[in-house]
């Protein structure tokens, strides 16, 4: 059992920022992502890189630690990339379910308070009718392998042109994603889930499944 005065033990307790940095650093050279859409292929090293440069690029647009980033996108890699990259900045990461209805999508960036929205091109327009319904959001960033992209939107392959910059220090404790409830009865409510949230739920699939190094996990969101 851990000893709850033992200040090292909690300092070293997994963040969802870890568990990148660890694979990076044992297995950088190993197979991370394989895009089924476009056949991409990355390594750990390369996905790392890569969300370290979108984390330097939500700070480089002006977003602070705490704000609500929301991702509207199929499964895919840089989907993927985006559950690093948002708490790798301290911002935190708002999933939303594409099965839901306009207007739900619009109370739940409203609720809050949604920033900026990672969508891909299933959803644009989609995205575009939120950022005209909702008073915080103002960006838009359309994923997706192609640079060249509509005036009044930003291009995720640009964010991974950022500059390298330190990048804040998360703590187990840390707020990292709002996921709302179905809203059977009334309107969706938000679960706040920390970095020990995620992790922790992560740590026990892998125990269950079994999964070892060598394994390929197919992840057919949502």
């Amino acid at each position: 059992m851990t000893d709850p005065t033992n200040q090292t033990a909690v300092a070293m307790e997994p963040t969802i920022g870890w568990a990148l940095d660890r694979a990076a650093d044992t297995n950088g050279a190993g197979v991370a992502t394989i895009d089924i859409g476009t056949g991409e292929r990355r390594t750990w090293r390369e996905v790392k890189s890569r969300c370290d440069a979108v984390s330097a690029g939500l700070l480089a647009m002006g977003l602070e630690s705490g704000d609500r980033v929301g991702v509207l996108m199929l499964n895919s890699a840089r989907h993927l990339e985006l559950w690093f990259a948002i708490p790798g900045a301290g911002m935190v990461m708002n999933d939303l379910n594409f099965r839901l209805a306009p207007d739900e999508l619009r109370f739940i960036c409203d609720d809050c308070d949604v920033r900026a929205l990672f969508v891909d091109e299933t959803f644009l327009d989609v995205a575009r009718a939120l950022r005209d319904q909702v008073a915080s959001l103002d960006t838009i960033i359309l994923t997706g392998p192609a640079r060249e992209v509509p005036d009044d939107v930003i291009a995720y392959e640009t964010l991974i042109d950022t500059a390298p910059v330190p990048l804040p220090s998360a703590s187990a404790q840390d707020l990292a994603a709002i996921f709302y409830t179905g809203g059977t009865t009334g309107r969706p409510k938000g679960a706040m889930l920390t970095h020990r949230n995620l992790t922790s739920n992560a740590l026990h699939m892998s125990v269950k499944a079994q999964l070892e190094q060598r394994d390929r996990y197919l992840h057919a969101g949502p």
